[in-house]
């Protein structure tokens, strides 16, 4: 069994392994430019280049880009906190979030856009960097909901009135 010394280790490699899976695969697709049906028509692969910020929403340009480093440098004070605090868990949400924005962020100061290209019929194109964000905001509103859970039982056991 894993201690939570070794799951923090696994988790925070993980993380790094999924943003060095997006930046290969942000360079596979511009170079090489595929078109792969994964499921069909369904699920493919597919160079698209997002403007936006995420799902394709139409907000762009330099500000977006103030926004976004200021977010990073936010959630990266955040990330710090949790560390000190010992809440590994929390702490590798806080970073997959800040490394798949970073990512993004990199390729929007690079190329002008996001690179996107996983896509889905009916949906959106997204690429992993995303699907990291989406993951870690999703994983701290659960860890938040979970503390408030906690902290009404506690408050109960205490004052049952």
């Amino acid at each position: 069994m894993l201690n939570d010394r070794q799951k923090t280790t696994a988790l925070f490699a993980a993380v790094v392994f999924l943003v060095v899976l997006d930046r290969l695969l942000k360079a596979w697709v511009v170079s090489f430019r595929p078109e792969i049906n994964l499921l069909g028509a369904w699920f493919r692969i597919v160079l698209a280049k997002n403007q936006g910020i995420a799902f394709s929403l139409p907000l762009f340009g330099r500000w977006l880009e103030v926004i976004i480093v200021l977010i990073i440098i936010i959630l990266m004070h955040l990330f710090i906190i949790e560390i000190k605090k010992t809440a590994y868990l929390k702490a590798v949400l806080y970073l997959a979030i800040i490394l798949g924005a970073s990512s993004n962020l990199y390729d929007r100061l690079k190329y002008g856009h996001v690179i996107d290209y996983f896509s889905l019929k009916y949906y959106s194109v997204f690429n992993v960097a995303d699907i990291m964000i989406i993951i870690g905001i999703i994983g701290l509103l659960l860890a938040e909901v979970k503390t408030v859970d906690k902290n009404q039982k506690i408050s109960q056991d205490i004052n049952p009135c």
